[in-house]
């Protein structure tokens, strides 16, 4: 799990759990989501928003349906979900090419701890 925010600075980095883990399984046991959940509970969180997939308050999901009019609410809405969204995907992109190691095709012949590592200090890297 990655979080990064529009300029592509990775706030959030979670290796540990390996690429069959399911991602909410995943976001359920993660330090971020318990924060989030402090802070929403706590009337605390008033800015904070992420882009996902699963039910939150404060998470910005797509609509599922949602016209197709790029001039209606919905539609204004879901085109710059995906434009949200792309971010984290340029931000692997970016991740990946900086570190070819990353690539589904190269193989590192590690433990899966060890490889977790890996991932993590390319992310911290790849922070200015």
């Amino acid at each position: 799990m990655q979080i990064c925010d529009a300029n592509i600075k990775i706030l959030n980095c979670n290796a540990r759990f390996p690429g069959s883990t399911h991602d909410s399984a995943i976001w359920d046991m993660s330090a971020v989501k318990r924060h989030l959940e402090e802070k929403y509970l706590t009337n605390e969180l008033h800015s904070s928003w992420l882009i996902g997939y699963a039910l939150q308050p404060w998470l910005l999901t797509p609509i599922e349906n949602a016209e197709a009019d790029p001039l209606s609410p919905q539609g204004r809405y879901t085109t710059q979900h995906i434009l949200a969204k792309n971010v984290i995907e340029r931000c692997f992109g970016v991740l990946k090419q900086r570190f070819r190691c990353l690539l589904k095709y190269r193989v590192l012949h590690y433990s899966p701890d060890r490889f977790a590592k890996i991932v993590w200090c390319c992310a911290l890297c790849n922070t200015p």
